[in-house]
């Protein structure tokens, strides 16, 4: 079920604010929760591509996971857009639209490899870290 809740402000800078999470699994399963961070990756670079492409705006969406160590079954995935406010009502649809469609197609080689190129390098780097400090 689709639960949606606004909040509202005043301020010299006209921004509006749409975020969507989609409930996700704890962090028990570490296979999975590496899975979902590089999902989060992948879905990053398609709502940037998209808030550009159908909103016109310039503005980097966020995206986020999040995994609870604590609690097996609560995590989530989530998309936050920062536009102006006129936009408002195309952001939560269009955060929608963009995950059914990364949810029901494929994943391209490209996408993939800029997804998990970063995280790669990361990795190699600690390890030297990790390496370096062992000495």
């Amino acid at each position: 079920a689709t639960k949606a809740k606004e909040l509202n402000y005043t301020s010299d800078t006209p921004r509006a604010v749409s975020t969507v999470c989609w409930p996700v699994p704890g962090a028990a399963d570490t296979s999975l929760c590496r899975r979902f961070a590089l999902l989060r990756l992948v879905l990053a670079d398609r709502m940037r591509v998209k808030v550009r492409e159908e909103l016109g705006a310039t503005y980097t969406p966020s995206v986020m996971y999040y995994a609870a160590d604590a609690y097996p079954d609560y995590g989530y995935l989530g998309a936050q857009l920062v536009a102006d406010p006129s936009k408002l009502a195309e952001m939560g649809p269009l955060s929608k639209s963009v995950a059914e469609e990364l949810a029901s197609g494929t994943i391209s080689d490209d996408e993939f490899e800029r997804a998990i190129r970063p995280a790669l390098e990361e990795l190699e780097a600690q390890t030297a870290r990790d390496l370096a400090g062992a000495k």
